[in-house]
């Protein structure tokens, strides 16, 4: 076996377990299998490993794009032939709390083409996710602002699929984006009414949440990462129940001939980012840990001066009497604090809002 064009020593056998690797870059490893009898020899095609962040519990899919820059290609093992681009930088949200994670890049959906076959596409698992008694969320970060205002003939967004192959409108379960002649964003079909403009951008969330007959989807707005409030953006719902094990980027038009569309956009055209299925809304939302910065206290005649580094947002300097039974109350505000002292202990801390 080899990886890249090195040989690695030991892999002689029918299986071959790697050293530790890290990839931090989402760079693509390749490796290819030579099989020889002395005489002649064959060489495998290769298989690529691209190593990703743990789903959080409850996550089922994940794909940051966190590839090179250019044409995704199979990239990840997407379908192969897809013109898709990959673009830097990816994009990110920050709800004012807490920001969304984002590894690398992002993906430019191409939309000066007509639907299907060559949708960037990829399958997630052997396993069917939702159906009865279910619930099930997706999530992706998106820009459209690049979109002519006035291209209500095309779509772009996410669809969910299953079946072989997937990528057929036949085996379209759900989609979620900017659908045909719709000036808003929506899920397809199912007799939502959104008032989303689409040449927007920011985070996109749909709940699909289905009974033993009934599948109802409610789509959020920009939510927040704590939390998804009570009430949706938009919701509608209907038959029939859902399953799905495929994501697919679909942008297209038809507003003129197939590439010589007559509503172009402004480059670099629509971008998504962070796709994300799971069971749970904490597994499409997951958000950076906070990392308490370090307090430093210094006393400075009957005064004690109180500084964190780095300044982190977030934080509040709370100080006490005593530890063992605390009345924590909040200090004077800044960062540095100088605070006079009366003769007796107080204890601070920073805590996270």
């Amino acid at each position: 076996m080899t990886f890249g064009m090195v040989v690695l020593a030991g892999a002689t056998n029918d299986s071959f377990t790697t050293i530790p690797l890290a990839d931090e870059l989402g760079t693509r490893v390749q490796y290819k299998v030579k099989v020889s009898n002395g005489i002649n020899e064959l060489t495998s095609d290769p298989v690529h490993l691209i190593l990703v962040s743990p789903l959080p519990p409850g996550g089922i899919f994940y794909d940051g794009f966190a590839y090179p820059t250019g044409a995704l290609g199979n990239w990840g093992e997407w379908t192969l032939g897809n013109i898709a681009q990959v673009t830097s930088p990816g994009l990110t949200y920050n709800d004012g709390t807490n920001s969304l994670e984002v590894n690398g890049n992002a993906m430019v959906a191409p939309i000066d083409w007509d639907p299907f076959a060559n949708i960037p596409l990829k399958v997630f698992g052997t396993n069917s996710y939702g159906g009865a008694n279910s619930t099930n969320f997706m999530s992706y970060l998106f820009d459209f602002r690049n979109l002519n205002q006035t291209n209500n003939s095309g779509y772009v967004g996410v669809s969910a699929f299953e079946g072989n192959p997937p990528d057929s409108f036949d085996n379209e379960r759900f989609f979620v984006g900017k659908t045909w002649y719709a000036d808003f964003l929506t899920v397809d079909n199912r007799n939502m009414a959104s008032t989303i403009p689409y040449w927007t951008n920011g985070f996109l969330v749909v709940r699909v949440t289905q009974d033993d007959s009934t599948a109802t989807y409610d789509l959020f707005f920009n939510p927040p990462l704590a939390g998804l409030p009570e009430t949706p953006d938009a919701t509608g719902g209907g038959n029939p129940l859902v399953t799905f094990n495929a994501v697919g980027v679909n942008a297209g038009e038809w507003a003129g001939p197939k590439g010589a569309h007559t509503v172009p956009f402004t480059e670099p055209g629509p971008i998504v980012d962070e796709f994300r299925f799971g069971s749970t809304y904490a597994s499409v939302a997951p958000i950076q840990s906070a990392t308490a910065p370090t307090l430093s206290i210094q006393m400075a005649g009957t005064n004690v001066t109180v500084s964190w580094s780095p300044p982190t947002p977030g934080f509040s300097l709370q100080m006490a009497d005593s530890l063992a039974t605390p009345s924590w109350t909040t200090a004077p505000t800044g960062n540095p604090v100088t605070i006079p002292m009366a003769g007796t202990a107080s204890f601070f801390r920073l805590l996270k809002q």
